[in-house]
């Protein structure tokens, strides 16, 4: 062989020709999934020895506690908590999930996808399988406009939280509640319906190698129904409102029971 043809065979090796590249393209949740992006991702995941692994993939939050001494206004909070949600959301984060662990590495290595390619398909999957796990009954829009109005007048509120009174507060730590319902319905808004369905006939297998997170309804479906318990009556028209009621001793009606309950023989 020529000195050349030496040197050009020597230049290809040094330079990797001939292996594998590792897939490094990031799979978005707001794209359409592909069944070779799924069996790609269980490829890799049932070789784990472990689901936990997988356990910080999961990106939906808690709701707000915020700590009664917080010297911030309401509306700086809900900001605080707005930004700590999107970041869970971030491509830069994907690399950092799941933790370092040596199983994972070899996986992925064998299989030739970069640690970023792996958590972003079990963030996208994961969030197509919960937005599959909302009830068919449970209203999304009607859910996202209530989470909407309520956060639009948290961000108005430019009292600082610790200056509240404790009922007052108590009362706003609960519609702060909603934060993360809104924060839910918009990112889950974006999701294609395509890949609710198309996770649907993979749901056995997922289930063996996502969190279980995943396969719960995402949202606080009691929030509806409390805050609809909640609402004060409708004043009927020509009403001038609660403080102009008045009570007359004469007119009430009396029971007859006992204070205290009487006791069975």
């Amino acid at each position: 062989m020529r000195p050349t043809l030496w040197a050009i065979t020597i230049l290809l090796v040094l330079s990797g020709c001939g292996r594998t590249p590792i897939n490094k393209k990031l799979c978005h949740f707001d794209e359409p999934l592909r069944p070779a992006d799924i069996e790609a991702f269980l490829d890799i995941a049932k070789s784990l020895p472990e689901s936990k692994l997988l356990a910080t993939i999961y990106p939906f939050q808690p709701p707000a506690k915020w700590d009664s001494d917080r010297t911030l206004p309401v509306r700086d909070l809900v900001s605080g908590d707005l930004q700590s949600l999107d970041e869970r959301w971030q491509d830069s984060a994907l690399g950092e999930r799941p933790a370092q662990n040596k199983a994972v590495e070899r996986a992925l290595k064998r299989k030739h996808v970069s640690r970023e390619r792996f958590a972003s398909l079990a963030f996208a999957i994961g969030v197509a399988c919960s937005l599959n796990s909302v009830p068919e009954d449970f209203d999304i829009n009607r859910h996202l406009k209530r989470a909407q109005s309520v956060v639009l007048d948290l961000r108005k509120d430019g009292r600082v939280f610790n200056s509240l009174a404790p009922e007052v507060g108590h009362e706003v730590l609960g519609r702060a509640a909603w934060i993360t319902e809104y924060h839910r319905g918009e990112r889950l808004s974006h999701v294609p319906p395509y890949n609710a369905q198309l996770v649907k006939h993979y749901r056995d297998k997922l289930k063996d190698v996502l969190p279980s997170e995943f396969f719960a309804c995402p949202y606080n479906t009691t929030l509806d129904r409390n805050a609809s318990r909640a609402l004060p009556f409708e004043d009927l028209p020509g009403n001038e409102g609660l403080e102009t009621l008045t009570w007359d001793r004469t007119s009430a009606f009396k029971g007859s029971d006992d204070i205290e309950p009487r006791r069975r023989d």
